[in-house]
C-alpha cells in the first residue's frame, strides 16, 4: 500500500463514505450537519531517487510542523507554541483536517504519480477524495503537479517552493516569499562590498531558472555584471564543460544555484577544476538549507573534496527574527513523544510515517528526535493553518475548488519578521572521529532586509 489515509476515527470515517456527495465538484465531506472534513494530499520527498533507502531527517522535521499545524487547528488551539494565531481560531467552525502522505522523492514524474493515485483512490482501503494540496516542497515538483491539481479544481500551497515560475498558476498559492527576495539581498550585499563582475552556476529546471533570471534582474539593477554563466542538467559532460569555462573566467566571486539531489557531484566537479575551494574565489551557495541540517557531515576520508570545496561559502537563507523557544519546543514534544498518540486519528507521529511508505522497514533505523527548526518549519505550519481558516471562512459549507481558493489568498497571519541571514561555511574536524561536521558564523543582513511584514498566503511573488 503506497499511503495509508489519516482520517477521523471509525465512526466518523463510515459516516464519511455513506454521505451524499452533494455538490459534486466539491471534495469536502459532509459527514452531518456539525462537522465536515477536508482531506490533504500531502506531497512530500521523505527519500529520493538517489538513495530512495535514505530517509531524510531534515524533510521528516518539515513535514512534522504540518501535522502540528493540523492538531492545532483541529483542536482549535496552538497553546504556546503559535499564541498569535489563538485568538483568530475559528471555535464555531464545524470543519476539520485530515491528511496523508505521500513519498514524492524530489521528483516530478513521481509527485504526478502520487497526487493521481491520491485522487483516484488507487491501492488505498477507505478512499477519500483531497480538497486541497500541500507541497512537494521543490519548484519542479510543484510546477508539475500544480498543472493536474489546477484542472482538478484543487487548490495547491506550498511552504518551501520558491520559483516565480509559479507565479501565474491557477489554484495555486503559498506561504514563502519567492527567489526573487535572495537574489535582490545577494546583490545588495555584493554591491556594498564593492563586487561589480560575478560568475554564475545553475540547474536548469523551473527553479534553477527562474533564481537566475530573478539574479539577473537583481544584477542590473545593481550595476554587477554577471560575465559568465553556466548551466547544467546533470549529467558529466555538461559539468565539465561549465566548471571549465567557469575556471577559466578568473573571477573572484560566483553564485550557486544547486539542488540537494546534485550538490555533490557538482561540488567536487568544482574542487577538481579549483573553481572552489581557493581562497580567492568566493560562492553564495543559494537555498542550501541541507547544509543547516544537524545531521549533516562528511566522511573524513572519501569527502574531503567536498569539504575544502564548501568552506568559506556564504549561504543565504530566512531566518525568523526572534527566537521562538515555545514552537521548537512543541516541534520537540511533538517529535519525541511517540507514545502520544493524535485523539483525531490514533496514530503516533511513528505510526503516520511508517504506514504512509511502500517499504515501511525503512524507518527501522529512524530514530525521531528533535531538530533545530528553520524558516521552512514555520512556512509549512502556517500553510496547514491557511487551508483549515480559509475553509471555515468559506461559503456554501460544501464550497467548489476555486471558491474556496479565494479565501485562501486572502488569508493573513499576524506574525513574526523575516530576514535574510548570510551564513559562512567552516567544516571543522570534530574529536577524532571519521566525519567533518560543520561550523556557522552567522550574519545578519540588517541593512539588506527583504520585507518585514505580517505571515500571510501569497498568490504570487512579492
Amino acid at each position: 500500500m503506497t499511503a495509508s489515509q489519516l482520517l477521523p476515527p471509525q465512526n466518523i470515517r463510515r459516516q464519511l463514505e455513506q454521505s451524499p456527495a452533494g455538490n459534486s465538484e466539491s471534495a469536502v465531506q459532509v459527514v452531518n450537519e456539525r462537522l465536515r472534513v477536508g482531506h490533504i494530499a500531502a506531497l512530500w520527498p521523505l527519500t529520493s531517487e538517489n538513495e530512495p533507502r535514505l530517509i531524510n531527517d531534515q524533510f521528516v522535521h518539515f513535514l512534522a510542523s504540518a501535522y502540528l499545524a493540523m492538531e492545532h487547528f483541529n483542536a482549535r488551539s496552538t497553546g504556546a507554541a503559535a499564541p498569535e494565531l489563538n485568538s483568530l481560531l475559528p471555535y464555531n467552525c464545524d470543519f476539520q483536517l485530515s491528511m496523508d502522505i505521500r513519498d514524492s522523492r524530489f521528483n516530478p514524474f513521481k509527485a504526478v504519480s502520487e497526487l493521481v493515485d491520491s485522487y483516484s483512490g488507487k491501492e488505498a482501503e477507505q478512499h477519500v477524495t483531497p480538497f486541497a494540496v500541500l507541497g512537494p516542497a521543490l519548484s519542479g515538483e510543484t510546477l508539475a503537479t500544480s498543472t493536474l491539481s489546477s484542472a482538478l479544481n484543487m487548490p495547491q500551497i506550498t511552504g518551501t517552493a520558491t520559483s516565480t515560475a509559479l507565479d501565474n498558476v491557477p489554484l495555486f498559492a503559498r506561504t514563502i516569499p519567492t527567489n526573487q527576495g535572495d537574489a535582490r539581498a545577494m546583490m545588495m550585499y555584493l554591491q556594498s562590498i564593492q563586487v561589480d563582475k560575478i560568475g554564475i552556476l545553475y540547474i536548469r529546471d523551473p527553479w534553477g531558472l527562474s533564481y537566475f533570471n530573478a539574479l539577473h534582474d537583481a544584477a542590473l539593477q545593481h550595476n554587477i555584471e554577471i560575465v559568465v554563466a553556466e548551466s547544467y542538467n546533470g549529467n558529466a559532460g555538461s559539468l565539465e564543460s561549465s566548471m571549465r569555462s567557469l575556471a577559466d573566467s578568473r573571477l573572484q566571486y560566483f553564485a550557486a544555484i544547486v539542488n540537494q539531489d546534485t550538490w555533490k557531484p557538482v561540488y567536487k566537479m568544482a574542487y577538481k577544476y579549483g573553481v572552489m575551494g581557493r581562497k580567492d574565489r568566493t560562492w553564495f551557495l543559494a537555498e542550501a538549507h541541507y547544509l543547516i541540517d544537524d545531521n549533516f557531515s562528511l566522511d573524513r576520508e572519501t569527502e574531503y573534496d567536498l569539504a575544502q570545496a564548501i568552506h568559506g561559502s556564504g549561504m543565504l537563507s530566512l531566518s525568523i527574527t526572534n527566537e521562538d523557544r515555545a514552537f521548537e519546543q512543541a516541534m520537540d514534544t511533538f517529535m519525541l513523544a511517540n507514545d502520544f498518540p493524535n485523539p483525531f486519528t490514533n496514530l503516533t507521529m511513528r505510526d503516520r510515517l511508517v504506514s504512509d511508505l511502500a517499504e515501511p522497514e525503512l524507518f527501522d533505523q529512524v530514530a525521531f528526535k528533535a531538530l533545530n527548526g528553520n524558516a521552512y518549519n514555520r512556512f509549512m505550519y502556517d500553510s496547514v493553518m491557511a487551508l483549515g481558516m480559509a475553509a471555515c471562512r468559506t461559503t456554501p459549507r460544501n464550497f467548489t475548488g476555486t471558491e474556496f481558493f479565494e479565501e485562501l489568498i486572502q488569508t493573513e497571519f499576524p506574525g513574526r519578521c523575516i530576514l535574510i541571514l548570510c551564513r559562512w561555511i567552516c567544516p571543522a574536524s570534530v574529536g577524532l572521529g571519521d566525519e567533518w561536521n560543520v561550523v556557522y558564523w552567522s550574519t545578519l543582513l540588517t541593512l539588506f532586509s527583504i520585507f518585514c511584514t505580517c505571515r500571510r498566503v501569497w498568490m504570487g511573488g512579492i
